[in-house]
């Protein structure tokens, strides 16, 4: 039995000594780089031109806005709309407009423009998004 208990505990010895030693050593030492993968996507943006306060019989007064799309992405943008709202000096909303720019493919460009009816005489400034 004395033998038995001692080439038991001699195995179990070994077995943490080899354990130790080689521990943290699984590659085979050959280090594969991974480089994250980018996705196609549309990357929209817009230019905008002046906003002029323009008077018309039918209209009245109105401010008319125009501007250029593009899409700086490398994928399609589907369903393109730009957003614009006209602002008064207290920060209100007068009018607003979503114009629909259909498909942008990358690298391409589309020119709105939008009639934003306002008050004469009045201040506004324009903000404006695209999605």
């Amino acid at each position: 039995m004395k033998i038995g208990k001692f080439s038991f505990l001699f195995l179990i010895s070994g077995l943490i000594v080899l354990m130790i030693a080689f521990a943290g050593c699984t590659s085979s030492g050959q280090q594969t780089s991974y480089s994250p993968q980018v996705l196609p996507h549309a990357e929209l943006h817009v230019n905008m031109g002046q906003t002029e306060e323009k008077w018309s019989v039918g209209l009245g007064c109105y401010w008319l806005a125009s501007g250029t799309a593009y899409n700086a992405g490398n994928a399609q943008s589907n369903n393109a709309v730009a957003t614009l709202n006209l602002i008064d000096s207290s920060g209100a909303i007068r009018d607003s407009k979503s114009i629909s720019l259909g498909s942008l493919m990358p690298g391409a460009s589309q020119s709105f423009q939008a009639t934003l009816d306002g008050e004469c005489g009045h201040t506004y400034s324009l903000k404006y998004s695209i999605s």
